[in-house]
């Protein structure tokens, strides 16, 4: 009880030494705020490397620090980092909110999927990136599997597409392989729209949702392939990890995999999102009935921290009729070698 005392008093004494120093630190109280003013880049320069370590508290620093105050941002471009875990080089432009977080905490921002896979993943193992964007996610696959794996990384987005095969080339992951193309049932050409939002992560197949007005600020064709294509590539005997986040495209990329979905029980990480897959007449539902029909499971996962850096996972049974969905679910066969890696987390 006493260490607990003590363990939330330090975190309060820290917490109210961040928000003094961000009362002083803020436009307010410099109204000719430059991001790029010397004693600001040297500020930054230590938020990053707190962030780096993951310290306590990291996240409400770099708030302080004004790294989500977007009119600060807006005349930036690329600046260049390493990741944190694998020690890459990457390649960011921060006048974008999403890339400025992960120039700031020197990885992607959505910890939970991160941590899944390295509880999930192994050297030797197989990693398929579905919706690759700028190939951050691609970068954890491919330290996690090591240079005895192999990796897929398909982007359809000719811009973020360039800036993934930067990253791999940059790097010189040489079993990693980048597609610029779409996964699906059908090989064919399709229309790409990123929405008006201009987060070219949201790039759809799909139409777009009545949220965005019909507007979308660039678009593209791309091709798509059929996921089983990939099985001669794949080494036999190797566990697959499948991650889609193809924008309510999921049951048709689904459905290219189905071979591999039978014979090699990879785990699949995917986005379910009602709104997006509604886009092309699919149900949460319907990504049950074809999933469940081949053998699989549904669980939730979040993050379950331990130490500074250090990093649990917790996996909750899902059906169909589970409240309060997560965004992301994975399915996992408890016929593949990934379920019993991931079996003492799941509840």
């Amino acid at each position: 009880m006493a260490a607990s005392s003590l363990f939330h008093a330090a975190r309060g004494r820290l917490m109210s030494y961040i928000n003094r120093f961000g009362g002083w630190y803020s436009p307010a109280h410099a109204p000719h705020f430059d991001v790029n003013a010397p004693q600001h880049r040297f500020v930054q320069w230590i938020g990053r490397m707190y962030a780096k370590l993951e310290l306590p508290r990291h996240v409400h620093l770099l708030e302080v620090l004004q790294v989500g105050r977007e009119p600060l941002w807006v005349n930036e471009s690329w600046r260049e980092c390493r990741g944190c875990w694998h020690g890459y080089r990457m390649r960011l432009n921060v006048a974008d909110f999403y890339q400025r977080w992960a120039y700031f905490l020197s990885r992607y921002h959505e910890m939970p999927l991160q941590i899944l896979m390295r509880h999930a993943i192994q050297k030797g193992d197989v990693y398929i990136d579905g919706g690759a964007n700028n190939g951050l996610v691609t970068m954890v696959g491919a330290w996690l599997v090591g240079r005895q794996g192999v990796v897929h990384a398909f982007e359809p987005n000719i811009n973020v597409y360039n800036q993934l095969a930067w990253h791999v080339n940059t790097n010189k992951l040489a079993h990693v392989r980048a597609h610029q193309a779409g996964v699906s049932d059908v090989e064919e050409t399709l229309t790409l729209r990123v929405p008006g939002s201009g987060n070219w992560g949201a790039g759809t197949f799909s139409a777009l949702p009545d949220r965005y007005g019909g507007e979308f600020c660039e678009s593209c064709t791309a091709q798509t392939i059929i996921g089983d294509s990939l099985i001669p590539t794949l080494p036999p005997s190797a566990e697959v990890f499948l991650k889609l986040d193809v924008e309510g495209f999921e049951l048709r990329a689904l459905k290219g995999f189905d071979r591999m979905l039978r014979d090699r029980k990879p785990l699949v990480a995917m986005e379910l999102n009602a709104e997006m897959l509604g886009m092309n007449g699919v149900k949460p539902e319907d990504v049950f009935d074809f999933m469940e029909s081949r053998g699989y499971k549904c669980f939730g996962f979040e993050d379950t921290r331990k130490l500074v850096r250090r990093h649990g996972i917790r996996l909750f049974g899902l059906t169909r009729e589970s409240k309060n969905m997560p965004p992301d679910v994975a399915w996992i066969n408890p016929q593949s070698g990934m379920w019993k890696r991931l079996q003492p987390f799941m509840q």
